[in-house]
């Protein structure tokens, strides 16, 4: 849409206002993508979503989901691992140690 508005400013007003309406009936007449999950999977998902025992977070690595229970969770953000040191950032690319 964006891009679109940009390329709308360069021309005059009832062509602008025309291809505004062009894209608009594109948009009506596109159909959504198809689910690629079942009915009762979104159903399981959004049930986790609401859950406020567990935080839902994406992986360190790859495309996966971790699941942690809030409290574990909370332990793990404000307590270093052993042999790891925190580090405080103040701007890009600069940090101190604590």
């Amino acid at each position: 849409m964006l891009s679109t508005e940009k390329a709308c400013s360069q021309l005059l007003a009832p062509e602008a206002e025309s291809l505004r309406g062009e894209i608009v009936n594109i948009l009506r007449k596109a159909k959504p993508p198809t689910p690629n999950i079942s009915i009762e999977e979104s159903r399981v998902l959004d049930n986790l979503r609401k859950e406020t025992s567990i935080h839902i977070l994406p992986a360190d690595k790859g495309r996966a989901t971790v699941i942690m229970d809030k409290e574990e969770f909370k332990t793990k953000v404000t307590v270093p691992h052993k042999g790891q040191e925190i580090t405080a950032t103040r701007g890009v690319g600069t940090g101190r140690r604590v």
